[in-house]
């Protein structure tokens, strides 16, 4: 239940992400409080590929 909730979260913070602008995994993790969860941001938007939602995952790299 807690990873759909944070998949969630995240989601919800990359929509956010301004068209010509980019975030890290980490700086997802920072603004949400949970380090060391990078990989899972990583793999929150892989899972948004089986969403309705249009998620910008690309506009998030691994840096």
């Amino acid at each position: 239940m807690y990873i759909i909730i944070f998949f969630l979260k995240v989601y919800n913070l990359v929509k956010h992400v301004s068209y010509g602008r980019v975030t890290t995994y980490s700086a997802i993790v920072r603004y949400l409080g949970s380090s060391g969860a990078a990989r899972t941001v990583g793999w929150s938007l892989n899972a948004s590929h089986q969403t309705q939602w249009d998620i910008p995952e690309h506009r998030v790299v691994n840096y």
